[in-house]
């Protein structure tokens, strides 16, 4: 199970590195943006997916099965952006 823990995390960091440097060639401040509550959550959530793909237990995945009927995600991404 350690090797799956050290995967999980080495695909966290390399995943939140790639989000950091992509925005950041778009003129947006890598430390300033990682400081923002808002992308705090966005680790957890890249974390929470990446734990599931390695089969590691994660509450805030099991929290958000049980909620996620309630946040009405499939209606919203009906929406494009183009």
């Amino acid at each position: 199970m350690i090797s799956e823990h050290k995967k999980a995390i080495t695909a966290l960091v390399d995943a939140t590195e790639a989000v950091l440097t992509a925005l950041e060639k778009h003129k947006i401040d890598p430390d300033q943006l990682a400081d923002k509550p808002e992308f705090k959550v966005l680790v957890h959530l890249l974390k929470m997916v990446i734990d599931s793909q390695f089969n590691i237990p994660n509450e805030l995945n099991e929290r958000l099965n049980e909620f996620s009927e309630d946040f009405g995600l499939d209606n919203l991404v009906k929406k494009t952006v183009h």
